[in-house]
């Protein structure tokens, strides 16, 4: 009673607690800037970080035997290198919010019953048969078919 017994150290839990902190640096690493992007299927994350670890993998590789720099700052180079490579016409930009509702052409466009039955512009053009309609544009005052037709003449 009260006695200490020495007992050794198997050599695979001893192998695994020493290789278990290369995989405990990989997830600290990958949790610091997680990727963002949730999806319901499986794929697409695992897509996501598949291309996370080849980034984390290309962080440690480069940080090998230099000075510690960070893992963003090397993110942010890595982003502005891919973006050097992208011809400058497939540049990508931010998206742009939505048009004002007031500045689109449907608050001067729009298609009214009219008495007259005459043909289409847009059909009547494209088509060597003629497509009669009632429907005119309210601003333009020509004969055009809803839909594709109306859409087609005002973009």
């Amino acid at each position: 009673m009260g006695r200490k017994v020495s007992v050794g150290c198997p050599r695979a839990i001893r192998d695994y607690f020493y290789r278990a902190r290369s995989v405990d640096v990989l997830s600290q690493l990958h949790y610091a800037y997680p990727p963002g992007r949730k999806a319901q299927r499986c794929w697409p994350r695992l897509a996501w970080w598949l291309l996370d670890m080849c980034v984390i993998n290309a962080f440690q590789l480069r940080s090998k035997g230099q000075r510690h720099r960070g893992q963003l700052r090397f993110r942010e180079e890595l982003m502005h290198e891919l973006l050097k490579q992208l011809p400058s016409e497939q540049k990508p930009h931010r998206a742009s919010r939505r048009p004002d509702p007031a500045d689109s052409p449907a608050k001067d466009h729009y298609s009214v019953l009219s008495e007259l039955q005459r043909d289409c512009v847009v059909c009547s053009a494209a088509a060597a048969t003629r497509k009669r309609t009632r429907y005119i544009c309210a601003s333009c005052e020509v004969h055009l078919c809803i839909g594709e037709c109306f859409s087609c003449y005002h973009a």
